[in-house]
């Protein structure tokens, strides 16, 4: 009988700004994932809580959880994100917000 089995891929890396640091991030979220996101408040913690549902584990002293990630710097967020599947949909809104200024600059 077919059953629901998690198809994610498991993506291995690193933390560039720390030293010896191994992350594995899940290339996508789940439903589940996305309703708690959503629940979130600002834009700021719907990104944080979509990091959290992208880290399946990884070998820092600290727990993965909010709090923790804003410990992170902007660069190592983006490089990490940029790893999975919503890195080339951020980039494809980014050159869309681009081309839009562009326009208003013309007009």
């Amino acid at each position: 009988m077919p059953s629901i089995n998690d198809s994610r891929k498991v993506i291995k890396s690193n933390i560039p700004s720390i030293e010896g640091s191994e992350i594995e991030m899940w290339d996508s979220m789940t439903v589940g994932d996305a309703e708690r996101v959503d629940a979130g408040g600002s834009e700021t913690a719907k990104g944080l809580a979509v990091f959290v549902a992208l880290v399946k584990s990884w070998n820092l002293d600290e727990p993965c959880d909010e709090s923790n990630l804003k410990k992170l710097s902007i660069e190592d967020m983006q490089y990490l994100i940029g790893l999975t599947s919503y890195g080339e949909r951020l980039k494809k809104h980014a050159d869309v917000l681009e081309d839009e200024d562009l326009e208003k600059k013309k007009a």
